[in-house]
């Protein structure tokens, strides 16, 4: 394979060079360029600790409490963060550099596939919209799981592409696409999706002709990611029953559930968070115009049914809903408008119009026009249409436009290392940024009400629920908040993100840190307070 692909790149014009190489410093650079401008989030923190334990043991886990705690999903996603800390330390650049790699990767990918299956043309104006686009900068440099789910998954179906285009395929294209999908599947599990949704996609690309299905090589590699599926949901499933307990989380999801069966069922969901995002309307429309040329267009057919397919199980049998889950299917969603855009351009006059000079500008007009539409709406630097509609996108989501902070977590860990003095106690809601900002775990997780999983900490010297990031003792109120500044000099008290706190707690608890505690730093949906005798 790396033979092959060197060949390609030796045989490869000079427009087609050119064209890469200044599209990949494009994405490159504007994902570098962002990424130390806001702290690392609550998920890329977690993720981080458990890159430290492969460094330390060879594999990731965490101690929470006394107990070890090893990865049990995204379970390659640490290893290449933990090959970046080796060699640059830990700091954002390190753990972030990963992600703006895999971006690269997912770039490239996007172009060698639009220029095989369609043209040059496409190949640009693709990997151009997604090198622009605001959800896959945002996620290039985040290193939680998108970024890398996304390019092996990316790369598995141009592989089975293939498998399904060739007549006689090679025996290895099978293993390597199986070996493509357990990466994939071993970057976020919600990927496994991927495998009927290429069912679907084999009989949509072949008009229903199913001989594709008759090729034994196929089901040995088929036979392989069953197995790895299997191992890793018994073992996911193992790793849970040692420990008790109280509230629900993702991580109890291993299987798919028939969710239009649950009561909060919405099929709206991902069609809204995909398809009617700010920046992706008049990619819509490009998209749904393109249904017209679905007939004649095999390789259009399978870029349409894995979009379609993915946005159909993801609403219907994951049963929970987050925008970032279908974040994968963002290159063959670009593909198949760049796709269209070419051919609505190409078709805008007869054939014998164009060989005149007024047919070939025609058609490089409406090229040009389209393509300028797209770049204009689907891009920060260009319109900004959610000015012209209120509550146009979830204020809450912070990967839809460029330069939107999240929690700061950073900037709150300065202001506490500078008026830390030793003795303080310190109740946290974020553990983990705060170690890696600050130095110190703190001694405390203040959940008055039950949002998200605590653990049982059967090694504990007292009988304490703790938090499932580090194993810091719980307080379940306003009541232990305040035994615990009574007994203390000074608490300090760091909330972020403060907007989902304040909202989830109880009246009373939130009247004592408003009342009794002073706000020593605020900053982007976070607050540091301080409690002093």
């Amino acid at each position: 394979m790396k033979t092959s692909v060197l060949n390609r790149l030796n045989k490869m014009d000079r427009p087609t060079l050119l064209s890469i190489s200044i599209l990949l410093i494009l994405v490159a650079a504007i994902r570098l360029w962002l990424i130390n401008d806001f702290s690392l989030t609550i998920d890329e923190a977690t993720l981080v600790a458990f890159a430290q334990g492969i460094l330390q043991r060879g594999y990731p886990y965490i101690m929470v409490g006394t107990m070890e705690v090893p990865l049990a999903t995204y379970e390659l996603v640490p290893y290449p963060i933990a090959a970046s800390m080796a060699v640059f330390g830990l700091n954002e650049f390190a753990v972030r550099l990963p992600s703006v790699l895999f971006g690269m990767g997912t770039a490239a990918l996007i172009f060698f596939a639009a220029q095989r299956w369609f043209n040059l043309r496409t190949a640009i104006l693709a990997t151009l919209l997604y090198a622009l686009s605001p959800w896959a900068i945002y996620w290039g440099h985040n290193c939680f799981h998108p970024a890398q789910a996304q390019f092996f998954g990316l790369l598995t179906l141009i592989r089975v592409h293939t498998l399904l285009n060739d007549t006689l395929p090679p025996r290895r294209a099978y293993y390597q696409a199986a070996l493509f999908f357990v990466l994939a599947f071993l970057s976020w599990e919600g990927i496994g999706f991927m495998l009927p949704i290429v069912f679907i996609a084999g009989l949509v690309m072949n008009g229903g002709n199913m001989a594709w299905l008759k090729r034994r090589y196929l089901w040995y590699a088929v036979g392989l990611i069953s197995a790895v599926v299997v191992i890793q949901g018994v073992r996911r499933v193992l790793l849970q029953v040692s420990y008790l307990m109280v509230g629900s989380g993702k991580s109890e999801t291993s299987l798919p559930q028939l969710v239009f069966t649950h009561n909060d069922y919405n099929p709206w969901f991902y069609i809204t968070n995909f398809f009617g995002l700010e920046s992706n309307v008049v990619l819509t429309l490009v998209f749904l115009a393109g249904v017209f040329l679905l007939k004649s267009d095999r390789n259009l057919r399978y870029i349409y049914a894995v979009v379609i397919g993915a946005i159909f199980f993801l609403a219907n049998f994951l049963s929970f809903s987050s925008a970032h889950y279908v974040y994968w299917v963002l290159p063959f969603f670009v593909l198949s408008v760049a796709a269209v855009t070419m051919q609505f351009s190409d078709s805008v006059v007869t054939g014998n119009l164009r060989r005149s000079n007024f047919g070939r500008v025609s058609g490089w007009a409406v090229m040009l026009l389209l393509v300028g539409v797209e770049l204009a709406t689907a891009t920060p630097y260009g319109l900004k249409l959610y000015d012209l509609v209120d509550h146009w996108q979830d204020p809450q989501r912070k990967d839809l436009r460029v330069g939107l902070a999240g929690a700061d977590y950073k900037g709150l860990s300065e202001v506490f290392k500078r008026e830390y003095r030793p003795g303080d106690v310190v109740v946290t809601l974020a553990a983990m940024p705060m170690n890696i900002y600050a130095g110190t775990k703190g001694q405390f997780f203040l959940e008055g009400i039950t949002t998200q999983k605590v653990i049982y900490d059967p090694g504990g010297k007292s009988p304490y629920y703790v938090d499932k990031y580090v194993g810091n003792p719980v307080l379940r109120g306003r009541e232990e908040l305040e035994d615990i500044c009574y007994h203390s000099e000074r608490v300090w008290l760091f909330v972020a993100p403060y907007g989902m706190f304040a909202k989830l707690q109880e009246p009373g608890l939130m009247d004592f840190i408003n009342t009794r505690m002073k706000v020593v730093a605020e900053s982007y949906d976070a607050t540091l307070y301080l409690w002093s005798r």
